[in-house]
C-alpha cells in the first residue's frame, strides 16, 4: 500500500467517524438513541451511507422517525 493509499484511508475513516458522532449527537437531542440504534449507526462504515443518515437524522422529528425511515 502506497502512502497516498494510507493517507486517503485516514481520511475516510475520519469523515466516517465525523458523521456517526454527528448523528448520534443530533439524534440525542429528538429523544433517546437506543443501544440497538447506536450500535447500527456505529457499524455503518460507508461514508455515502452514513451522509444520507446524517440528512435524515435533519430532517426528522424525533429518533423513532429516524429509525422508521432507515429500516
Amino acid at each position: 500500500m502506497t502512502l497516498q493509499e494510507l493517507i486517503d484511508e485516514e481520511r475516510e475513516e475520519a469523515r466516517v467517524e465525523v458523521l456517526t458522532t454527528s448523528i448520534l449527537t443530533l439524534l440525542t437531542h429528538k429523544g433517546t438513541v437506543t443501544e440497538e440504534l447506536r450500535l447500527k449507526v456505529t457499524e455503518a462504515a460507508n461514508f455515502n451511507v452514513l451522509k444520507n443518515w446524517f440528512d435524515l437524522a435533519v430532517e426528522s422529528d424525533s429518533v423513532e422517525q429516524f429509525m422508521q425511515r432507515i429500516l
